[in-house]
């Protein structure tokens, strides 16, 4: 139950067969109590991204914690899904069980900010292979998300904007657009040229 025992568990030991998980296991109420519960919940979490390939390994850990299992399957279907789409843009199917799969997931309370951008401008990019108007508004929903958890960030403001755009509210596309541009300008970042770009292209509908 040492500190140095801890952080040698915690980062370098992810075997599930070993009596050091075994006690880890079994003693995991006391570990809580010693080194917090997100650290505890971060390392079994851990131990599941280790294990996926090993389906014998990865199944045993659904009893050590049946939520957090179900939670990681739905984490490890998602990408699966988004690994394949993006390998395979042009396959309907794979577009469908991409969606299908990704909803589960972005609709989870612990979703960080860049995961639904990413989500969000891969579909803005790939809606009109499939005519998908529902998945773009989607993505809609999902980037509002990335702004609220970062309302500042450019790249987000740059993805809301791109979807506003193409589901045809140009002035409010604009509006993040020109949001995005000002922060790039005041950091002086790379996407200063492509926001300039695409806010000029964004004026031009409107002409």
């Amino acid at each position: 139950m040492s500190d140095s025992s801890w952080r040698l568990f915690q980062w370098f030991d992810n075997d599930v067969e070993t009596q050091q998980f075994k006690f880890f296991t079994k003693h995991r109420a006391e570990f809580e109590k010693k080194h917090g519960k997100k650290q505890v919940r971060d390392k079994l979490w851990y131990l599941l991204n280790a294990n996926m390939r090993d389906s014998v390994k990865y199944n045993s850990l659904r009893k050590v914690d049946p939520t957090l299992f179900a939670e990681h399957k739905t984490f490890s279907n998602y990408q699966q899904a988004f690994s394949k789409a993006r390998s395979n843009k042009s396959d309907l199917t794979s577009w469908n069980i991409f969606l299908k799969v990704a909803k589960p997931y972005l609709d989870r309370d612990s979703i960080e900010a860049y995961q639904y951008n990413e989500t969000s401008w891969y579909i803005y990019e790939n809606y009109k292979t499939f005519q998908d108007a529902v998945a773009l508004k989607q993505a809609k929903t999902w980037s509002e998300k990335s702004l609220q958890l970062l309302p500042e960030e450019q790249q987000y403001q740059d993805t809301y904007a791109h979807i506003l755009f193409e589901l045809g509210e140009v002035q409010e596309a604009i509006n993040y657009e020109e949001k995005a541009l000002k922060g790039a300008m005041a950091k002086k970042t790379d996407s200063v040229k492509f926001f300039t770009d695409e806010l000029e292209r964004f004026k031009k509908a409107l002409k």
